[in-house]
């Protein structure tokens, strides 16, 4: 997110044209990113219901629910890892 605004910061001042273009990349990114096979976002569940489709029987609700739980913390901890990486890198 830090690195993120610096790169806007930086289109803006190519123009409009750049910052709509950054925008675009960026959603286009997380569209992406979404869609991969992690738990907690929506590519895990897509291979929860994949699953059910192959083996014609439910996922235990329980099962899928601490997997999508474990999912998020490293999820969430990989974001803070980021965030504090690009903040090291404005200081240093």
């Amino acid at each position: 997110p830090v690195g993120i605004s610096s790169a806007i910061g930086e289109a803006a001042e190519h123009g409009a044209a750049a910052v709509l273009n950054i925008a675009a990349l960026i959603s286009i990114n997380l569209g992406l990113m979404n869609l991969l096979p992690i738990p907690a976002l929506d590519g895990g569940r897509l291979m929860f219901i994949l699953y059910e489709m192959i083996f014609r029987k439910p996922v235990p609700q329980k099962f899928e629910s601490v997997v999508h739980t474990v999912g998020f913390i490293i999820l969430f901890g990989f974001m803070l890892l980021i965030v504090a990486k690009d903040i090291l890198g404005l200081i240093f």
